[in-house]
């Protein structure tokens, strides 16, 4: 992305983007309270070598006439062998969005909208839930989608009152059965996890809703991020079942999980979530995030028993060329999830 100064003008408010810095993208991610992992640098440096390079971070710093300031992240890849040019606002269809520790109005929003599809085109966006500025996002072709969150507070027992009943029983199970958890700290327990998500994903079958190559969680090890953390249940130094989430200055996700089949009469991820839940309470995290369900109900309804609540978060696409194509475009065949699939499964 070029360095260029864009100014465009609305209702009296006028705005000026340019190519941000590496430092402008960081210290807006660490001080902005509704910033997801999906929205760091560190993220889309990820997708970049990941995909060897395919994915791109590109960022743009915003600044208003009265002083208000924004970044807004992203990722391009060309396709069509350089032809055409699309942009994620953030990989793997994950929450995207500006950033900002402003506060904004009817008037700023209308200019951001403005500056990204002038900006991107061909544009691929899941609003962020946990930034109420963007629920009256709505342009382009837009998908309903929601997550389900958990509202942190100090009072963990009142948090785990919530928990089904089904829950807390599988959770006192656990524990009796000697299960425990613990952070992953060694490169042998994330190698671990990995081989527990090999046999999740030869129990999900076709049903998987992604398939993720060992080189991407190498990688978010290597990372050594606080914000980066691999949960893991375990019974006499054999891991069960992991958790890994993602954390933000008010926000923990939990992204990606896996059990061995052969422990689910352990019930390790009921004992894990929960612990996971706990820590982040007791940290004075606001909100814990199950992140979208990819459509599968019985993960919708697990997550729904821990007393979490669905929260919208739509997708948007403004691409002419699926316009073109026509508009009956599954929502999980965008373009992270092909470029991925050629570069997980060649």
């Amino acid at each position: 992305m070029d360095s260029k100064l864009d100014v465009m003008e609305r209702s009296g408010l006028a705005l000026t983007a340019r190519a941000a810095t590496a430092q402008e993208w960081d210290a807006i991610f660490e001080a902005c309270d509704h910033a997801t992992f999906f929205q760091s640098r560190d993220w889309a440096e990820v997708w970049r070598r990941y995909t060897r390079g395919q994915f791109e971070p590109v960022a743009w710093s915003l600044r208003f006439s009265d002083g208000s300031r924004a970044v807004l992240p992203a990722s391009r890849t060309r396709l069509r062998r350089g032809l055409s040019t699309h942009y994620v606002l953030s990989p793997a269809d994950t929450y995207g969005g500006w950033l900002s520790t402003d506060e904004l109005t009817d008037k700023h929003r209308e200019l951001l909208v403005t500056h990204m599809k002038r900006q991107m085109s061909n544009m691929w966006l899941r609003v962020n839930p946990f930034d109420p500025f963007m629920a009256e996002v709505k342009f382009g072709v837009v998908a309903h989608d929601e997550t389900h969150a958990l509202r942190l507070t100090e009072d963990v027992g009142a948090i785990e009152k919530c928990f089904s009943r089904g829950h807390r029983a599988s959770i006192r199970a656990a524990r009796r059965n000697g299960v425990t958890v613990s952070l992953a700290t060694e490169l042998e327990q994330w190698q671990s996890y990995y081989s527990a998500y090999e046999d999740s994903l030869r129990r999900w079958g076709p049903q998987a809703s992604s398939r993720y190559a060992w080189p991407l969680f190498d990688d978010l090890y290597r990372l050594a991020s606080p914000r980066v953390r691999l949960w893991i249940a375990g019974r006499d130094g054999e891991l069960l079942a992991g958790a890994l989430c993602f954390y933000a200055r008010s926000h923990v996700g939990w992204w990606h999980g896996a059990a061995f089949e052969s422990a689910f009469h352990l019930r390790p991820m009921n004992l894990l979530l929960a612990e996971v839940i706990r820590e982040a309470s007791m940290a004075g995290y606001t909100w814990f995030d199950f992140n979208p369900s990819g459509g599968h109900a019985g993960v919708v309804e697990f997550k729904r028993r821990f007393g979490a609540t669905p929260l919208a978060s739509p997708v948007i696409r403004t691409a002419t060329s699926w316009r073109r194509a026509g508009r009956k475009v599954n929502m999980m065949k965008h373009v992270v999830g092909r470029n991925l699939a050629w570069l997980t499964h060649r």
